[in-house]
């Protein structure tokens, strides 16, 4: 047995149990925090559609969404109140993480992959806390449960059982965002160094051949306009070669390490140190090749500030999985022969415990700017244009209509009709119509929106531009 396999299934466990309060500390910050998770972005708009239909909101076939969907659409089979609806979608992504984290410790005795968890949820999440919507982020979580099945007796070896879970969990995965392919080769790759007690190589190179498999047919069947555009960027390695290092995503990457990815350079260090100590070139090569061409793949397709921080993170996300492997799995154990291990989990959840809050500020003054523009806006009906707003404040414009709704019906007892456009003259027409409310991607009938989450007051009002 090797030393790593009966260091997960025994001193891991106090690593493990302190796990859990993180996740409470998690599941609290994420009901304290719940209007500014959930009162911005795609949040605000997918549970728009959640509310509007009675029903999922599953965008560009990433079905793995049903999810976290589950826990507001829950809440409005229910007839709860509109404010309950936002915070059961806010705590709900923490209980599908703590889920995962509870199933692949207490149910398959994996403590392991269940701190890979973990650390994936805390190890330098910082503004993907407040933007917490995204895909990649739930399938990787989803994956590291799906490894730590595969690492049992009953599912290590290439076997019906096997065949049969992949069939549920790779679809799964492939479907819930393009960039899953590298977390999931680095994962499979890893394992194949690492041999494993229980999963085989045959077994691991099925699974690999697998994913491309049904990642090909994705391709070929289910393509998507947005992923598709998504992929643009990658001509940026022709036009800005060789200046890579240079780009605004780079060199501002490099510098939230001093700032709020600490943890990156420290468990870089970590493991480069182990490695080298150990000779293990291998595992050395590929999780620096793994890290830095991930990341040079996402700093060179997004290569200037127009993109926010938050999205950013979000794509790095595949970047905390491929450090959290090694660490948990490598470095921990050699860190516990002095007691330190858990020590050093404590301090990674003390540090995003703090980090959260600090990084909240921007949240917040956009939610509290949004609260004062609906007072001073109560009982207007506004199209206004981006260019009269401060937008370094309110970040996204698009999804303004779908936040002040949320806002003010919890908050007023009436829904606001006010919408930020990008270019509020080529709105002009909607001043026409009295009997309509505008939503960015969608006009609709009062009586098309359901009278218990939308409380309007203007119906007889007509829209005034404000440029």
């Amino acid at each position: 047995m090797s030393s790593w396999v009966i260091y997960n299934y025994a001193t891991m466990k106090k690593s493990y149990y302190l796990g859990l309060v993180g996740y409470l500390a998690l599941l609290v910050l994420a009901a304290v925090y719940y209007k500014e998770r959930i009162v911005f972005s795609d949040a605000a708009f997918y549970l728009f559609n959640i509310v509007k239909d009675g029903d999922f909101a599953i965008f560009h076939s990433r079905f793995i969404a049903v999810i976290t969907e589950s826990f507001p659409l829950l809440g409005v089979k229910l007839h709860l109140p509109l404010d309950t609806v936002i915070m059961l979608y806010s705590v709900g992504f923490v209980v599908f993480f703590l889920f995962c984290y509870l199933v692949a410790g207490f149910g398959f005795k994996n403590y392991g992959f269940a701190l890979v968890i973990l650390l994936v949820n805390m190890l330098f999440v910082t503004d993907t806390f407040y933007w917490m919507l995204s895909e990649l982020i739930q399938a990787i979580i989803l994956m590291c449960l799906f490894f730590s099945i595969l690492n049992t007796r009953t599912f290590g070896k290439l076997s019906l059982p096997t065949i049969v879970i992949s069939l549920v969990f790779l679809p799964i995965l492939v479907f819930a965002h393009p960039l899953m392919v590298f977390p999931f080769g680095f994962g499979i790759a890893f394992m194949i160094l690492h041999q494993d007690k229980y999963i085989s190589v045959k077994t691991l190179i099925f699974l690999m051949a697998m994913f491309i498999g049904v990642y090909i047919m994705k391709a070929l069947f289910a393509t998507d306009v947005y992923d598709t555009g998504a992929t643009q960027g990658l001509k940026n390695f022709v036009t800005l070669f060789p200046d890579y290092l240079n780009q605004y995503a780079t060199r501002h990457f490099v510098k939230n390490w001093t700032i709020k990815y600490y943890w990156i350079p420290v468990s870089l260090a970590a493991i480069t140190f182990l490695y080298v100590n150990r000779k293990q070139w291998l595992k050395l090569i590929l999780v620096w090749v793994a890290f830095g061409g991930y990341a040079l793949l996402i700093n060179v397709s997004y290569p200037t500030d127009y993109t926010p921080d938050f999205y950013f993170e979000n794509l790095y996300t595949p970047l905390a999985f491929i450090l959290a492997l090694p660490l948990v799995l490598d470095v921990f154990p050699l860190l516990e022969k002095w007691n330190l291990a858990t020590v050093t989990v404590g301090l990674i959840i003390f540090s995003f415990i703090i980090r959260i809050p600090l990084a909240g500020e921007p949240y917040v003054t956009r939610l509290n700017w949004e609260r004062q523009f609906l007072k001073n806006h109560s009982n207007e009906k506004l199209i206004v244009d981006k260019s009269t707003v401060p937008m370094d404040t309110l970040m996204m414009e698009w999804s303004t209509p779908y936040e002040f709704w949320l806002l003010s019906t919890t908050e007023d007892e009436r829904t606001a009709s006010l919408i930020i456009a990008e270019n509020a003259s080529v709105l002009e027409w909607a001043t026409r119509s009295q009997t309509q409310v505008l939503f960015t991607w969608g006009f609709f009938q009062y009586a098309e929106l359901p009278e218990r989450y939308f409380k309007y007051h203007d119906s007889t009002t007509m829209y005034r531009v404000v440029k």
